[in-house]
């Protein structure tokens, strides 16, 4: 399953996101900074969204569904009559 992760900040007007593909259940991102130095301090606003089933790959939508409809738990909402998975959480950066 392919996923995008996003990290903002919009005080700092900051914001970086990575496409990822989940296997089976884990993920690998590449490192978020700022212009290649550490992240400044601040409030941190991280998502995880999937697109909509028919951009996933055929295997994917086989499992999860042409709209996603055997897609379930509390991260799953429906968008635009398909379902998709979105995570967000803040969080502050010391």
């Amino acid at each position: 399953m392919a996923g995008v992760l996003e990290l903002k900040n919009p005080a700092l007007s900051f914001y970086d996101c990575d496409s990822v593909v989940i296997s089976r259940g884990e993920f690998v991102s590449k490192w978020f900074s700022a212009h290649y130095r550490p992240l400044p301090r601040g409030a941190y606003t991280f998502s995880f969204l999937t697109p909509p089933p028919g951009a996933q790959p055929q295997k994917v939508q086989a499992v999860i569904g042409r709209n996603g409809e055997n897609l379930s738990g509390p991260y799953v909402i429906d968008r635009l009559a398909d379902n998709i998975v979105k995570y967000e959480n803040t969080f502050e950066l010391k």
